[in-house]
């Protein structure tokens, strides 16, 4: 296993390499520039609805003790709804402690490298049994020598075995694969079973691994210099949902339309395959693919619907749960009072 292993990094060594694929952006002509703005209004059109949804709440609303503001139906906003991974609790499993999500995200994500004789590339994977890992299918395509996948938490890397993938985007208008590893060290995620177009505006975080951030990363470095134990750091982004779209390539990427999340928690090529949480760590959605404009960048997830149905075509059973989100808040530390100076009275 070892010397694959060193294959791999003598084949990161090689070949310069500055990440993963996600699906190129493709030459924009009039129709698929119209089919982007489309996507640009649906965002704006949700924003606004939002807003003017809110201001209408605003009138009566009062503000707790603790910065939440409670509007005249009830809802609550402020602390509880915080978009910080490190101060958000995920509720405690049964037998389980509470775990912040951030650490959820680092000890549930992997980079995932994939290479053949003449080409390595990484991406993002992600646990759904302790020793199941999901990610993108081309990430892994054409993988011929090896795929091997690490994190911090598992502090080494270990050859994964391809069980399993949709084929391709443009066959199947799916894109997962399905990793078995030599033994069980993953925490797996829960996937949100619920209806995906309740999620517009939720709060998500993408988890991942993309290039223009690790190439910087000094593990990363030693990684390509021949440093096997040297793990890059894994990348969080947040942001909202903005809509759920049934896609249609214009461009002749696949036929038909495709289930997917827009959102605007930052993807880039090495991002590919990495999951998009929900404020509970629950997994909602499959990063894969971005569209960019001059004016913006928008990003694609496969929604997590079409990966319970891919897991069940393989008998794999993922934990769904479809619970509302209630996320806890790390309260801050007091401030301690200053010790009265000497001699003062």
């Amino acid at each position: 296993m070892l010397s694959l292993i060193i294959l791999l990094v003598a084949l990161l060594v090689w070949i310069f390499w500055d990440g993963v694929r996600l699906y190129p952006a493709t030459g924009i002509d009039n129709r698929q520039a119209q089919i982007d703005r489309f996507a640009e209004q649906k965002v704006i059109e949700s924003l606004e609805a939002e807003k003017s949804r809110l201001a209408s709440l605003l009138d009566g609303a009062q503000c707790g003790p603790d910065g939440t503001l409670l509007l005249p139906d009830g809802e609550a906003i402020g602390p509880k709804r915080s978009a910080d991974p490190r101060k958000l609790i995920v509720p405690a499993e049964e037998g389980g402690g509470d775990i912040a999500l951030a650490d959820m995200l680092e000890t549930g994500t992997v980079i995932v490298f994939a290479g053949n004789e003449t080409d390595v590339g990484n991406g993002t994977g992600f646990f759904v049994t302790p020793d199941l890992v999901v990610t993108n299918d081309h990430v892994v395509a054409g993988a011929q020598v090896m795929v091997a996948v690490a994190n911090k938490k598992i502090g080494e890397f270990l050859i994964a075995e391809v069980v399993a993938t949709s084929g391709s985007m443009q066959e199947t208008k799916q894109d997962f694969a399905l990793l078995k590893l030599p033994k069980a060290v993953g925490k797996p995620f829960k996937l949100y079973g619920g209806d995906d177009n309740s999620l517009k505006m939720t709060s998500v975080f993408a988890a991942g691994f993309p290039g223009l951030v690790i190439n910087f990363d000094e593990n990363y470095q030693k990684l390509i210099q021949g440093d096997v134990t040297a793990i890059p750091s894994m990348v969080i982004t947040k942001g909202i949902v903005n809509t759920i779209q049934d896609h249609r390539s214009l461009s002749g990427e696949f036929v038909g339309s495709v289930r997917t999340i827009i959102h605007d928690a930052v993807i880039s090529p090495g991002n590919s395959g990495g999951p998009l949480v929900d404020a509970c760590g629950r997994v909602v959605g499959v990063n894969t693919f971005i569209r960019a404009t001059e004016n913006r960048q928008l990003n694609f997830s496969l929604t997590v619907q079409e990966l319970i149905r891919f897991l069940n075509s393989q008998g794999v059973t993922p934990t769904i749960s479809n619970e509302a989100c209630d996320p806890s808040v790390k309260a801050a530390e007091p401030a301690s009072e200053p010790k009265p100076k000497e001699g003062a009275n």
